[in-house]
């Protein structure tokens, strides 16, 4: 079985003026007219019949011509010379580019209807079938976001505390509760302990108004005094509730809302 395409209708404000602009641009002539049709015939014998839209909306199709390397210059040629927008992609992104998909050419320009019109020296998938060779690298990858996370950005305060929560276990197998909760709190060894970890993790949590604003300019010069009263609180009730649990026997680390287990 043999099934070829015979032809298509161009829909147009001009049949005249579109049909004449592609044959210009191809190198093409315009046949003569057949009923509303004005036809525009290629070399596989496949019309482009050029009609009349009337007073209606045109809606934009793509049509593409496989040429061969001569003829893309020649077509080039006309394109550039007639001051015509040309594309390298079919979303009309990178203009003044052509492509080099399948390791041919190609370009994308517009006939004085809207449509979107392609000329290509290699068929789609010749040249090895993906999906960036297949749309020319379009649209564009979308480029990484160069910020860090959030948990990138607390994960050294989280290092701190587990540093002090370890110290104070190290402190309350050889010593007294007291001493492992003075441990966890203020620090030893390497780590600097839950007050200095949290003050840095509080900190980052409370960032000022920005500038500019009305609340930046009613209380802009409070920011300081708000940010070192939090911070200190936040302290203060780590304080507490770290001592309790030391002199409870808990053991550091447990989530929040479990139950405290006695050390053995």
């Amino acid at each position: 079985m043999s099934v070829q395409l015979n032809h298509t209708i161009v829909a147009a404000r001009d049949k005249q003026a579109a049909a004449e602009f592609l044959a210009t641009i191809l190198g093409l002539d315009v046949g003569p007219q057949y009923g509303p049709f004005l036809p525009v015939e290629t070399s596989n014998e496949v019309t482009l019949d050029f009609m009349d839209s009337g007073a209606g909306q045109i809606t934009s199709q793509h049509y593409a011509f496989l040429v061969s390397e001569e003829d893309f210059d020649a077509i080039f040629g006309r394109i550039q010379q007639a001051g015509i927008t040309y594309y390298a992609d079919p979303g009309h992104r990178r203009a003044g580019e052509i492509n080099h998909n399948d390791g041919g050419r190609g370009a994308y320009f517009e006939d004085p209807n809207g449509h979107n019109m392609e000329i290509l020296t290699r068929p789609y998938g010749s040249g090895g079938w993906s999906s960036e060779t297949a749309s020319g690298g379009w649209p564009p990858a979308r480029t990484p976001r160069s910020r860090p996370r959030r948990h990138d950005r607390n994960s050294r305060g989280r290092q701190e505390l587990g540093r002090g929560a370890r110290s104070a276990t190290a402190a309350r197998s050889s010593g007294t509760a007291d001493r492992a909760a003075r441990i966890a709190v203020e620090g030893h060894g390497r780590g600097p302990g839950l007050v200095g970890a949290l003050g840095a993790r509080v900190g980052r949590r409370d960032p000022r108004p920005a500038a500019g604003t009305c609340r930046a300019g009613r209380a802009g010069h409070l920011a300081p005094a708000l940010t070192a009263a939090r911070r200190a609180l936040a302290v203060q009730h780590l304080i507490q509730r770290t001592v309790r649990r030391a002199r409870r026997g808990c053991r550091p680390g447990r989530t929040r809302g479990s139950a405290c287990r006695p050390s053995r």
